[in-house]
């Protein structure tokens, strides 16, 4: 993923608070600070700031707030869309934001999808001048993902977010998830499906 969503000393900032954050309020303060300092978010003054009971209701009610439709893909076959109303999709772009962050020092060099400063041009380079390139695409890959399997993983090292920190495992992995899986067409689902399947990129 290209672009600067936030400056370095911003990104830094981040990281300090996520490593201190032990409540939800904290939490929920943090979204709101990347949302302040980040440039790309359009409207970024249009709704109010974010806290913990705002966060609970979206988690209860998530499931009621997305449409779904089909589109083709180059093969013919279809995709499902599941796309997340205005008030979801704003917290997921901010959780989005925080996952890159805190995630991206830690990821293996050959995954380059959804980090800042990765993308197509860093991943074709080592296949330059090669004879063959195999290239595949996992069938249902995010649907394969659900809500335990992020859950688990944002409770490992560089999340941790377990023991005290759990409640906020929890409610990144329900607010991330449409009705137990990674949805298609939601911000976060490229960066946890990267963070859960990390293991690949260092099989390759």
């Amino acid at each position: 993923m290209s672009g600067i969503f936030l400056d370095e000393i911003s990104k830094k900032k981040v990281v300090q608070r996520f490593n201190k954050i032990n409540t939800v309020n904290e939490f929920a303060l943090l979204l709101n600070f990347i949302e302040r300092n980040n440039t790309n978010l359009q409207n970024k003054n249009k709704f109010a700031p974010i806290n913990s009971k705002y966060l609970y209701h979206l988690s209860i009610t998530k499931d009621k707030r997305y449409k779904q439709f089909i589109i083709s893909k180059k093969s013919g076959k279809e995709r499902t869309i599941e796309s997340p109303d205005e008030l979801l999709k704003r917290v997921q772009k901010l959780i989005n934001y925080l996952l890159q962050i805190i995630f991206e020092p830690y990821s293996h060099y050959s995954s380059n999808g959804f980090l800042f400063g990765k993308g197509i041009i860093r991943n074709a380079k080592p296949h330059i001048n090669k004879n063959y390139v195999l290239n595949l695409d996992i069938k249902d890959f995010f649907p394969s993902i659900n809500f335990r399997r992020i859950k688990v993983v944002l409770e490992l090292n560089p999340f941790n977010l377990k023991d005290e920190r759990e409640r906020i495992s929890f409610l990144i992995a329900n607010i991330c998830t449409y009705k137990n899986h990674l949805p298609q067409g939601v911000p976060t689902s490229p960066i946890l499906s990267n963070i859960v399947t990390q293991r690949l990129g260092k099989n390759v």
